[in-house]
């Protein structure tokens, strides 16, 4: 049995590399790797990282592209492709345009797709923009869902997915987590307290992440011991108006977009997490760390139940408020010890690769 995988950007290498390294031990699969190249130089520094090269390289990455020219280039790329290696089945993964376009391409061939964390859904069409859209399209034509809770399940289901078809895995990204833990480092330091910032999400371009900026100062102001990180995105809707606004501030530390192991440090070793990040949401939870989403909605309510997340948006006086709650109660702060991740158990690649051994 012929599977193709196909990736393009960080977050969809980071959960279907541990599940690459399941399927290479399975005797009946033979395993083909795209790497379309949709955020080019971040994913070869993690295939870098983790020493692993993909077979096929797309490399359709272009300065200022838009959206359609990277769909039309993919599903062109993968046509031909499709014809050439013949797969039983195209494995994606999440919800970017690679993922969109890849299923388009083998949908229009008749191939099965199985989709890789499937399920998640905001239920604004607009937002996250395209991700919520790609996703649930995807979800028109998967022919095997791996969805990462049970939550996700439900979500397919009402979206008329039949039941037969969903496979409640947990997410492959706690299994890549589980595999660098152990690298990372940590840094003690008494009396202060470290917030960390991510925000690029084009839905908070300009006006949120203005907000953001004065709700940094406002907890600034109110709290001596607390310093901030950004690793600010280059996008000028971001930058700019980050670096006018906090440039000059002391306590608050503006760097430059980081490596997949030094964002989990700083991951690590923060107190709080202020995030428009789908996978900054995922991947808190394996360190206890509770997160203020700097968004209207979230797919991933799981980290919601769990007691870890606070929907805030870029709401300036919700965002203090929930900051000031989390860092003044000891009793919550003590609590977040001992929440189990509700994202999976390290698991999940494991699971996946046996029910993929088993398909006709």
């Amino acid at each position: 049995m012929r599977i193709l995988i196909v990736y393009g950007t960080r977050p969809e290498f980071l959960k279907v590399y541990p599940l690459i390294r399941e399927l290479l031990k399975i005797d009946n699969i033979l395993l083909s790797v795209i790497n379309t190249g949709q955020h080019r130089d971040m994913v070869l520094e993690l295939e870098s990282f983790f020493n692993y090269s993909a077979d096929i390289y797309l490399n359709i990455m272009t300065e200022g592209q838009s959206l359609n020219s990277i769909v039309s280039k993919i599903v062109l790329a993968c046509d031909h492709l499709f014809d050439e290696l013949k797969p039983d089945f195209v494995l994606i993964q999440g919800d970017t345009t690679t993922v969109m376009s890849t299923a388009l391409a083998a949908f229009n061939k008749s191939i099965k797709i199985c989709h890789l964390e499937a399920g998640l859904r905001s239920r604004n069409i607009n937002s996250p923009f395209p991700e919520e859209f790609n996703r649930r399209t995807v979800s028109l034509i998967s022919n095997i869902n791996f969805a990462p809770t049970e939550n996700a399940k439900t979500n397919l289901i009402q979206d008329g997915v039949k039941a037969e078809t969903i496979y409640v895995t947990g997410n492959t990204i706690i299994d890549t987590l589980k595999l660098v833990k152990k690298r990372l480092l940590t840094k003690v330091e008494d009396n202060k307290v470290h917030i960390l910032v991510t925000a690029h999400r084009r839905e908070n371009h300009k006006v949120g992440i203005k907000h953001i900026c004065n709700a940094i100062r406002d907890i600034l102001s109110i709290y001596e011991n607390v310093w901030v990180t950004w690793p600010v995105h280059p996008n000028p809707h971001v930058m700019d108006i980050v670096y006018k606004e906090l440039g000059q501030i002391d306590r608050v530390s503006l760097i430059k977009p980081v490596n997949y192991l030094s964002l989990l440090e700083l991951i690590n070793n923060s107190h709080i997490i202020w995030t428009d990040s789908g996978g900054i949401q995922e991947e808190a939870p394996e360190f206890n760390k509770p997160v203020l989403i700097l968004r209207e909605e979230t797919e991933r309510p799981e980290l919601i139940t769990c007691g870890l997340g606070f929907l805030v948006g870029t709401n300036e006086a919700l965002i203090k408020e929930k900051t000031i709650q989390i860092l003044d109660d000891k009793q919550y702060s003590d609590s977040l010890k001992t929440v189990i991740n509700p994202f999976g158990d390290g698991m999940a690649s494991i699971k996946i690769a046996k029910i993929l051994a088993g398909l006709e």
